[in-house]
């Protein structure tokens, strides 16, 4: 079929020259002497022409309603055979019209036609029909079918319905006497073709101009979408292959209810995620409107989709082949600034762990290098961590093939550079470090951070390959929590920074349990008092003042340590921390006292209350070493 990126002079020879090759064909199959004979000629003559996997003709065989298939091509299964259709259960969409699949509307799926569901059970990616018609009498269909994805556009799709209804003046001879009185309809001429084709071309050039003018001079991708909708005169969205939106004309909350089913129509039918080469098609109807979606890749490496939302009508062929160019630019912009985003992440990665395992010789050299990716050591920032509790990390990791997906870390990465280009992220063990400017960080910011890293993860979990190991359900989010660094510079500060935020981070669960993430005043004593831990006379203190919980709990699965924190962490308030617990007040009641019991000691006690306190806090330490 012909290519969506071909220039305008070689569509149309090439739509002249398949409008040629059609009339030959029907001549060849006029010279048949028998049925079988011009049956399987024309067959020959579809594979021929079309290039197609499999092509197939329906007939009827007498007046009833049953239609036969004759094949030609080879099928992936010996088990996969087409069969016998009756014609009342095609829908009328088919009936009336060449109907190609995904392009057009798919309204064979709500009235379950027979036709649709043949072709859908045997697996066609791409596949067109043509109904042979006499006069108001469907004779037949012509089925052409192919395994990849494949282009048709509409202009081809005139001439292919002038073809089916010569094929069905040519095959009159050989049907049944019942349809012999019935003679095909002759379609009117239309516009002159020469008029037609200086219209298309002078339109055609136009778009084109217009679009690689501004597509081509900034380097700005909201500018690129503002452009493209100007073009088309449609709304347009960029996503990136995560169906992650990353621009949007218009720019307003319009887009939210529908890209949320465009989102579900890609998971569904994952159109071009798992197929090479993939082109442009036509979505279902989702609520009340399609979207054409056009891939944005280099290769067979898809980097995201260019989508346009059809709400008052359906592109047609200039259109289509403007979103297919403007496709091509934007696979061209992503990778130069993917190249770009990766030469600027793996240098600071390298400055990072300069930093942070030789500080010493830390240098001006250094500074001015990271001075040169936007990073100044010398202002403030405040280093968030993310800590990735394992196993999950090396699960999610294992479970993401280069070839067919990036790492989670990769995807969070990638789509840091293009939200929040002013923060910095490296990768330090099972955590990530992001580096933002003090000057941003606002608490509502941080808030908007931290949910947007859970939604981009989130995305990566929604798109992981298949054959992920069982033991990273595809269902299962990875447990993150985030620790936040008081503001620092220089590279001495932003050391120390890291380590808070990483202590903050680890600890968030127990020091901060119902806040986004952990502050530094959250782990202030924990810093203070972290180089005791590994003294053998902190073991025996932690030991002897929680020893009889931690061994009862693990013995009859019980939670009195977690109670026990839960009540001094609220300063022995115990309606509050029967609600974080989410018990009764009487049931906690009844816990102290059997802690009290267990310990030998009063919780009254201020000194009781601070050594317990001091104890919970050097295990939490303590699990970090």
């Amino acid at each position: 079929m012909l290519r969506p990126d071909s220039p305008p002079g070689a569509h149309l020879r090439g739509r002249e020259r398949l409008h040629r090759n059609l009339q030959e064909a029907v001549q060849e199959i006029t010279r048949g002497s028998q049925r079988e004979d011009v049956i399987q000629l024309l067959l020959n003559l579809i594979g021929q022409i079309f290039q197609c996997n499999v092509g197939v003709v329906y007939l009827r065989e007498n007046a009833d309603s049953r239609m036969y298939p004759h094949v030609r091509g080879a099928m992936l299964h010996p088990q996969d055979r087409f069969s016998e259709l009756d014609v009342t259960e095609v829908c009328p969409r088919m009936l009336a019209g060449p109907f190609r699949w995904p392009s057009d509307e798919t309204d064979p799926i709500a009235h379950g036609c027979a036709l649709f569901q043949q072709m859908d059970r045997l697996g066609f990616s791409t596949w067109f029909s043509l109904p042979l018609r006499l006069d108001d009498t469907v004779i037949g269909f012509i089925a052409v079918a192919y395994y990849r994805y494949q282009y048709l556009f509409d202009d081809v799709g005139r001439v292919l319905w002038e073809f089916a209804q010569d094929v069905a003046r040519a095959l009159l001879p050989y049907m049944p006497a019942e349809f012999a009185s019935h003679a095909p309809p002759m379609q009117p001429t239309g516009e002159d073709p020469s008029t037609q084709q200086r219209e298309w071309m002078q339109r055609f050039l136009s778009s084109y101009y217009e679009l690689t003018n501004s597509l081509w001079t900034t380097d700005n991708l909201a500018a690129m979408t503002e452009s493209l909708r100007d073009i088309i005169q449609q709304p347009v969205a960029v996503l990136d292959r995560f169906a992650g939106l990353m621009s949007r004309s218009p720019n307003d909350n319009r887009w939210n209810v529908p890209l949320s089913g465009l989102r579900k129509w890609l998971s569904q039918n994952r159109v071009h995620h798992s197929r090479p080469n993939p082109l442009a098609v036509r979505t279902d109807v989702l609520r009340g409107a399609t979207f054409v979606v056009s891939p944005i890749q280099i290769g067979s490496a898809l980097l995201g989709y260019l989508v346009v939302w059809e709400k008052s009508s359906k592109l047609d062929d200039i259109s289509l082949i403007t979103v297919q160019q403007a496709a091509m630019v934007l696979a061209v912009h992503f990778y130069k600034h993917g190249l770009h985003i990766e030469q600027r992440g793996n240098r600071f990665q390298e400055l990072m762990n300069q930093l942070l395992d030789q500080p010493e010789s830390w240098s001006r050299a250094h500074s001015a290098q990271a001075l040169a990716l936007g990073w100044d050591v010398h202002v403030p920032y405040r280093v968030l961590v993310a800590t990735l509790h394992p196993p999950a990390a090396e699960e999610l990791e294992a479970s993401a093939p280069s070839e067919q997906i990036p790492s989670l870390f990769t995807h969070v990465f990638t789509r840091l550079s293009m939200d929040f280009p002013q923060v910095f992220l490296s990768r330090r063990r099972a955590a990530w470090v992001f580096v933002l400017p003090d000057a941003q960080c606002t608490d509502s910011f941080l808030t908007q951070f931290v949910q947007w890293v859970r939604g981009v993860v989130a995305e990566w979990m929604h798109w992981r390959p298949e054959g992920a190991p069982a033991t990273a359900a595809r269902d299962s989010y990875p447990e993150l929590s985030f620790g936040l660094s008081h503001p620092a510079q220089g590279p001495a500060a932003l050391r120390h920074a890291f380590h808070i935020g990483y202590i903050a981070s680890r600890l968030a669960k127990t020091v901060a349990p119902n806040e986004p993430f952990a502050r530094p005043e959250h782990v202030r004593v924990h810093t203070l008092i972290l180089p005791l831990c590994e003294s053998e006379t902190t073991r025996l203190f932690v030991d002897e003042m929680l020893g009889p919980l931690v061994r009862h709990d693990a013995q009859h699965q019980t939670t009195l340590v977690e109670t026990l924190r839960t009540f001094l962490r609220h300063h022995g308030n115990l309606s509050a921390a029967a609600a974080e617990l989410y018990i009764h007040r009487t049931t906690l009641q009844y816990r102290l006292r059997r802690i009290e019991s267990m310990l030998g000691r009063s919780l009254d006690a201020p000194d009781t209350r601070f050594e317990l306190q001091l104890a919970i806090i050097l295990s939490d330490l303590s699990a970090l070493m």
